[in-house]
């Protein structure tokens, strides 16, 4: 009997002792696991991607309400832009109804780019560009926006030909 007991103790001994290294191997797993798949992550998001993972930068709210005197928007200026995009872009060409509907978003992307890039920090910029074949038509063109007075602003040029006139319009909206 006392070989008996002693063989029962050894094996309680022993299936306390794995369960320990289980339940603390189990643990360890987990982390090991977590590891495992955030470096896997970052691996594919570096190789799907092209570069290693950049923490995003949060910036605190500055709670301006009103846009600095230097950095507001300046109808003037931003018609000089409209205008000489237009120009220096359509002067001397025909209407043709196939390439300037593409031609027109161009445009706009790139009077958006330049009014953005004349200075203008924490306004919203909406371009909008349109072409209007002559054919002896008239022409009602409107826009509406709610914005505050004080701080949005929006600018139009007309460029003309011949064949063809294009109303460029631009539209700030501050953004707190």
């Amino acid at each position: 009997m006392d070989t008996g007991s002693r063989r029962s103790d050894r094996r309680r001994a022993w299936s306390d002792r794995m369960s320990d290294r289980s339940s603390r191997s189990d643990t360890s797993n987990r982390t090991r696991y977590s590891r495992l798949k955030t470096r896997l992550r970052a691996m594919v998001f570096s190789k799907t991607f092209g570069g290693p993972i950049e923490e995003k930068v949060c910036y605190e709210n500055t709670y301006k309400m009103e846009p600095e005197e230097e950095g507001k928007f300046s109808t003037r200026k931003c018609q000089q832009i409209i205008y000489g995009i237009l120009e220096s872009y359509l002067s001397g060409k025909e209407y043709n109804g196939k390439t300037f509907p593409h031609l027109t978003k161009t445009l706009a992307d790139l009077i958006k780019e330049r009014v953005k890039s004349s200075g203008l920090s924490r306004y919203k910029i909406v371009s909008y560009v349109t072409v209007v074949e002559k054919r002896e038509q008239g022409l009602n063109h409107a826009s509406r926006c709610l914005w505050d007075d004080s701080s949005d602003n929006f600018a139009s040029a007309i460029f003309e030909t011949p064949t063809f006139f294009v109303v460029g319009n631009v539209y700030a909206t501050y953004y707190e």
